[in-house]
């Protein structure tokens, strides 16, 4: 038996070998490092003061290096092994003898036309990364037109059918084009839960969406902004017009215009307090806990003061109906009204907008109305979307915080927990992080 395995060079322990642990270690390592799959960057040449199981992909030679009991393990990339590259926060992949940036891509292939009375076939004549599907769809069988018969009685009602699909009249004179089936919308179905990155720039979004033109933005589609910090923020559509019509805002008609809202992937990468005291309060001057709170003052201070100049050109406070906690003299432990409020530029959902229901918030100052607190559709549709994690693209998950105060508290407020599930904080909890939440008017 060799001394060690083929792809990835893990030990072998030998019979009767001593200090067996070593070995099993080192391996136990090895195998750690190549189940994350995550390489610090592309370098020439590697630092002098690695950290402990740091990684980095040569690119003189494409070579894995992997910092190892104090020292450089190198390894012989194979065909099909990816890494994320936490510098640009990228996948890569070795195909044809180079490293490549993982790209997956979907598109229709072939349609052909197949006999009559066989099953509809979809393959993919692509590969797993770049998929392209191939359709063969049935002729029906055409027969002779006979005489017309006496009218027979009326049978039974049928289940009900397909309401989205064209008579054979409609699409054949091409009119209702919407509701004919194609290869292109079946591949649409295979491919909805696809994120896509927004190819326009924050102005074109701007004049699209005061427009009310919205084709070719869905919630779930993203866009990836830089701080001036340096951090990068991945930028998810949560909701398209979720609240037009409401409130007193700028539109003709006074109420909220055509908008979408944005609340980032995964959380700001600093953690911050509600409040310097376990208080969830409102004071005389803002009866809102959250708008009267340090966080609100920090959002909008020194984390909007990062975003870049194209970002903040293009969006604008939010027109909500927010819950009031303030009686003068008083600490209340529920909310005691409501009133409309602009938060913003930067903002934080609550948990009616979240879960749809509220869990820990007053009812029904929490519910609102008219429209009002609705849940985001990115959470309805994208469960999954709960779980953010402490940095952008990291696998550290979050507790973050919401903007409603708990019912039956005058300390705590409603967060998130890193499994996805309602829950409430002392205003005072330390290590509760906010994503980034704005609107685009």
């Amino acid at each position: 038996m060799s001394e060690e395995t083929t792809n990835i060079k893990l030990p072998h322990m030998s019979t009767n070998q001593a200090q067996k642990e070593t070995t099993y270690n080192e391996a136990i390592d090895k195998v750690d490092f190549f189940v994350a799959r995550k390489i610090l960057a592309f370098v020439s040449a590697l630092p002098s003061s690695p950290s402990e199981g740091d990684g980095y992909i040569l690119t003189t030679n494409n070579n894995i290096a992997h910092y190892l009991n104090g020292a450089w393990e190198y390894y012989t990339p194979a065909d099909g092994m990816d890494f994320l590259c936490v510098a640009d926060q990228k996948k890569y992949i070795y195909k044809n003898s180079a490293w490549a940036e993982y790209t997956p891509s979907i598109k229709v292939g072939t349609v052909t036309t197949g006999e009559a009375g066989t099953d509809v076939e979809v393959k993919n004549s692509g590969d797993d990364i770049n998929a392209a599907f191939d359709f063969k769809i049935p002729k029906g069988n055409k027969g002779d037109t006979g005489e017309t018969g006496p009218q027979g009685p009326q049978g039974v009602q049928g289940d009900p059918g397909l309401s989205d699909i064209a008579t054979t009249a409609e699409a054949e004179a091409g009119t209702n084009d919407t509701k004919i089936i194609t290869p292109a919308k079946m591949l649409n179905k295979l491919s909805a839960r696809v994120q896509r990155s927004l190819s326009y720039t924050w102005a074109e979004l701007h004049t699209k969406i005061s427009a009310g033109d919205f084709s070719g933005i869905e919630v779930g589609d993203y866009k990836d902004i830089t701080l001036t910090s340096g951090t990068v923020m991945r930028m998810v559509v949560a909701g398209i017009n979720t609240f037009k019509g409401t409130g007193y805002a700028t539109g003709a008609d006074g109420g909220t215009p055509n908008h979408i809202d944005f609340i980032s992937q995964d959380c700001y990468p600093t953690s911050h307090t509600v409040n310097t005291t376990d208080n969830n309060n409102g004071n005389a001057s803002q009866t809102n806990p959250f708008m009267a709170s340090a966080l609100y003052s920090w959002l909008n201070g020194t984390v909007s003061a990062l975003l870049p100049s194209d970002v903040t050109a293009v969006i604008s406070n939010k027109s909500c109906l927010m819950a009031d906690r303030y009686a003068s003299g008083s600490a209340l432990t529920d909310d005691n009204g409501w009133a409309w409020k602009t938060p913003g530029p930067l903002w934080l959902p609550n948990e009616v907008e979240v879960f749809g229901v509220d869990v820990f918030s007053t009812r029904p100052w929490s519910v609102g109305g008219g429209g009002c607190n609705k849940q985001y559709e990115i959470f309805r549709k994208y469960p999954e979307q709960l779980i953010k994690h402490t940095t952008n693209g990291g696998t550290a998950r979050a507790n973050w915080w919401l903007c409603s105060a708990h019912s039956g508290s005058s300390t705590h407020f409603c967060i998130v927990g890193g499994d996805g599930a309602a829950g409430a904080a002392p205003a005072t909890c330390a290590d509760i992080y906010v994503p980034l939440c704005f609107s685009v008017i």
